[in-house]
């Protein structure tokens, strides 16, 4: 895995990073192994902004012991559908 340092602070970030908004939909064993499997191939950012909060219950396991070893990322907000637009759904 290639690595990249950040501009800001010393962590070396994997260029390929796992986004999991949609992680709980494999089921809490299956997401677990998924998430894991992603950290021993060498991946170790991750965008938790995820879309039911079961998901955090698979990431919490998968991080189990590994908490140092990963960069988490979260945003919160609206989406925008065009530029100035936010959605309000």
């Amino acid at each position: 895995m290639e690595y990249r340092k950040l501009p800001k602070g010393d962590e070396n970030i994997s260029i390929l990073g796992f986004g999991g908004s949609s992680i709980h939909q494999a089921g809490y064993r299956e997401g677990v192994e998924t998430v894991r499997t992603a950290i021993e191939q060498g991946i170790n950012y991750f965008d938790l902004a995820v879309s039911e909060s079961s998901a955090f219950d698979i990431y919490r396991e998968a991080f189990q012991g590994l908490r140092n070893t990963v960069c988490l990322q979260m945003h919160f907000g609206a989406g925008l559908l065009h530029p100035g637009q936010l959605y309000t759904g």
